[in-house]
């Protein structure tokens, strides 16, 4: 509590440097954090599952459905997931997902009243949640709505399964504070920190608690000094708030990476490098340059035809003379027949040197 109560009178940008310094801090010795997360969470009584995929989580639900005679799921968007393995997928797919359940909408149906949603509750044996952080020394996950039907949706059912990115992870309860005065703006309503199942003198809570940590392609982006950063991020959508370009903002844009075949989206493209993402970032990623890198990337990959085409591309933007001259040859030859895509009799630089500029 002493701890919130000093950084209530610290400034923003203080925060932004404390929450980057505490993500590359753990990124920089995650297996660490990961053995801490697995010791506490089963000294809670909880338990710990690896997956390296979302298929891996799907599966491993499934199988504990199965052994637990389990035939509904409802999941923290207030979806009724019955025993579907493409509907659990999809499901686990946005809560693991780079921006979580915020981008997924948390969608609800709108016949979806209080009692209907109750009813989905009280039937469901599996209640399954993503988590904004989950916390290393506690053991604890933490949620962070703008409803509470995720808190309900890990207590009313049986079983409680949790399902978080690797890189979720924050050494200690303390941090919290840091990062949900970053987070207020998006999630004003409910913050919830739950670990373990329920305690004997506890009134409500789940009888199981599984926390997944799921790969799903981190991995791969922490041994890339170029994109680490991206694991830096805590879902908060300031960039798709910023962003004048791209309805998803652009981590957004760069969430394919973390799905087979685990390349960015042609989004990436799409961006003016405006840099109003990162200024936007409450943990300081340089989404801007990761965008060039991811870029790069993408030339690289290319072949064939397109790749000659980008090249002669690049060779003619940067020479203005020769710029002008194949303008003026096309203008002078272009085919009749092309009616529809004929250019202007003067180009623009024609038009403002007419201007006696």
């Amino acid at each position: 509590m002493t701890t919130t109560s000093t950084l209530s009178t610290v400034d923003t940008s203080t925060l932004r440097e404390r929450a980057a310094a505490i993500k590359k801090q753990v990124l920089a010795n995650l297996d660490h954090y990961l053995v801490e997360t697995e010791k506490q969470v089963t000294a809670h009584g909880g338990h710990v599952v690896f997956a390296q995929t979302v298929d891996d989580a799907v599966d491993y639900i499934l199988l504990l459905a199965k052994e637990r005679g389990v035939e509904h799921f409802v999941g923290a968007r207030a979806t009724n997931l019955a025993n579907d393995k493409q509907a659990l997928r999809n499901e686990i797919e946005a809560l693991g997902s780079d921006l979580g359940s915020y981008l997924a909408g948390r969608a609800r149906q709108p016949d979806a009243s209080a009692s209907y949603q109750l009813e989905r509750l009280l039937a469901a044996g599996i209640g399954i949640t993503g988590a904004n952080f989950v916390v290393a020394d506690a053991g604890a996950i933490c949620l962070a709505e703008d409803d509470d039907f995720g808190r309900r949706a890990s207590a009313a059912p049986k079983i409680h399964v949790a399902v978080a990115g690797i890189e979720k992870i924050i050494p200690r309860t303390r941090d919290l504070a840091v990062f949900l005065r970053l987070l207020s703006a998006r999630f004003p309503g409910h913050v919830s920190l739950l670990s373990g199942p329920r305690r004997t003198d506890e009134l409500d809570g789940p009888e199981e608690f599984v926390l997944i940590l799921l790969d799903g392609g981190r991995s791969a982006i922490l041994a890339d000094a170029a994109k680490r950063e991206l694991l830096q991020c805590i879902r908060c959508g300031a960039c798709l708030a910023r962003c004048p370009v791209t309805p998803v903002g652009q981590m957004g844009a760069l969430t394919r990476l973390l799905t087979p075949p685990h390349t960015a989206s042609p989004l990436v493209h799409a961006s003016t490098l405006c840099g109003a993402c990162g200024e936007a970032c409450p943990v300081k990623i340089d989404l801007p340059r990761i965008l060039v890198a991811l870029r790069h990337d993408d030339r690289l990959a290319l072949g064939g035809w397109r790749a000659w085409l980008l090249r002669g591309w690049a060779f003619v933007m940067l020479r203005p003379r020769l710029y002008e001259f194949l303008g003026l040859m096309a203008r002078a030859f272009w085919p009749a027949a092309w009616k529809g895509a004929k250019p202007a009799a003067k180009s623009f630089r024609q038009l403002w040197r007419g201007k006696g500029r």
